[in-house]
């Protein structure tokens, strides 16, 4: 069965949420394609929503990743 990729991307803010992490970490986390977490992980960066640091290669969640991963655990619990 496919995910939905909003589901991924709100595994990944959740993930980070809790603590900065490389993408290994986030792959292994939700069992996903190498490839797949760095597209997700680029358009994540490109919205705003998580910050990379390339000296330690290292995600986190901004303020921004914060509030969509709010909206998005609102939205899925309506889809309920």
């Amino acid at each position: 069965m496919k995910r939905d990729r909003k589901k991924i991307m709100l595994g990944i803010l959740q993930i980070l949420e809790k603590e900065s992490c490389r993408k290994t970490k986030i792959v292994y986390g939700l069992m996903i394609n190498f490839k797949f977490a760095q597209e997700l992980l680029e358009d994540l960066v490109a919205r705003g929503y998580v910050d990379y640091l390339p000296i330690t290669r290292y995600y986190g969640i901004t303020d921004m990743g914060r509030h969509a991963m709010r909206i998005l655990e609102a939205a899925e619990l309506e889809w309920q």
